[in-house]
């Protein structure tokens, strides 16, 4: 059997179940293999990206290029 047939013969039987702990499961599993995806594209930075990130992160607050918190927690209400 095709992966594509699999996936329609695992639809087909989704939409009848009625179990919710069957339910449950299956989105648990779901949210398993999303983070397991996630985290395999994942990749650890060097501490010297690390320290750059931190020097550009510095470098923006004195220029001014920061928003302060008080002010995004304003604009966010506004969404």
């Amino acid at each position: 059997m095709n992966a594509q047939r699999q996936k329609l013969e695992l639809i087909e039987w989704l939409v009848r179940v009625q179990d919710i702990d069957i339910l449950g499961k299956v989105f648990n599993l779901k949210k398993q293999a999303e983070i397991k995806t996630q985290s395999a594209k994942i990749k650890p930075m060097s501490i010297e990206q690390f320290n750059k990130m931190i020097d550009l992160a510095e470098a923006d607050a004195k220029a001014g290029k920061a928003t302060d918190m008080d002010v995004l927690e304003t604009e966010m209400k506004n969404w």
